[in-house]
């Protein structure tokens, strides 16, 4: 990642800036590459009990930085970016791969959003690997899901596309400059500001080819994917869902307790915006706790 943007992080706690700059200082992106796969990846702690952060569609392991410095004190933390480019089953393969090459005694998935989807589907392709799956703010597709939704969701991606096209960084960098302004100015907490200017800067050193080649894996999920019970017959691990208000009225939310029937779900009280910054203190011990169950 580029030196910080100031005029991005100018609302942000001047601690959290910090953290993320010693965080850089003490982690260096790995790469693995084995199969045809070439990944890169933060990789920190020592443990027997390995946990694979998958990220949300915008594919950027930086996003978890806070999660892996807190994490990796008790468990050994990977978490990869994804591999723009490519299919479903081959980005989960991939990760897979990852999580074979480094030792350990128990793998736990933690999926944040679509990397909840990505979870799911990799436990889906290998259950026997998978001793824990955890979903936070996540969703899934299945037969109960209404096709008119569905195609809705495939034409909102296909929109995007063509909205890529025209895409403009300055344009972008200047209406999330004003949106960050703007929490800053209704009072929004500042750990918000700062995961806001994060995912912004992500987003403004992205190329919008890559951008587009990593949404194609969402619109590939809702067009050709569906999943039912039955995917997972054989995997005898545990599940943890993890909900938000605000999102969990949907039914592509609601899907996810028919299909995990056996899982452990939490309902958090605060809003779906931002879920992995305004839910940080939950997530960091319900996930602690359900690990070392």
């Amino acid at each position: 990642m580029i030196k910080m943007d100031e005029t991005l992080f100018e609302f942000a706690e001047v601690p959290l800036k910090e953290s993320l700059e010693s965080f850089f200082e003490d982690h260096k992106i790995k790469v693995f590459e084995k199969n045809n796969h070439n990944l890169e990846y933060y990789d920190a702690g020592d443990s027997e009990v390995l946990i694979m952060m998958l990220p949300s569609s915008n594919g950027n392991a930086v996003t978890f930085f806070r999660y892996i410095q807190t994490f990796s004190e008790r468990f050994r933390v990977v978490v990869p970016n994804y591999e723009a480019g490519v299919d479903l089953k081959t980005q989960c393969e991939g990760f897979l791969e990852l999580a074979r090459s480094i030792p350990h005694k128990k793998l736990i998935l933690f999926g944040y959003s679509f990397g909840g989807v990505i979870a799911q589907l990799m436990t889906k392709l290998s259950p026997n690997d998978i001793d824990k799956l955890i979903l936070l703010d996540s969703e899934t597709k299945t037969e109960h899901i209404n096709p008119i939704l569905v195609k809705k969701f495939v034409k909102s991606y296909k929109r995007l596309n063509r909205t890529l096209k025209y895409f403009s960084v300055k344009w972008m960098h200047k209406s999330l400059k004003k949106r960050i302004a703007f929490d800053a100015k209704i009072g929004l907490d500042e750990n918000q500001h700062f995961w806001e200017a994060l995912y912004t800067q992500v987003l403004l050193e992205t190329s919008k080819d890559r951008m587009r080649l990593i949404y194609d894996n969402v619109r590939e999920f809702w067009s050709d994917y569906e999943l039912c019970s039955a995917d997972f017959d054989t995997y005898k691990g545990k599940i943890l869902i993890l909900n938000v208000e605000g999102s969990k009225q949907r039914v592509e939310v609601q899907e996810l307790s028919h299909l995990f029937k056996q899982a452990d779900i939490k309902n958090y009280d605060k809003g779906f915006r931002m879920s992995l910054v305004t839910c940080y203190n939950n997530v960091i011990s319900d996930v602690t706790d359900f690990s070392n169950l």
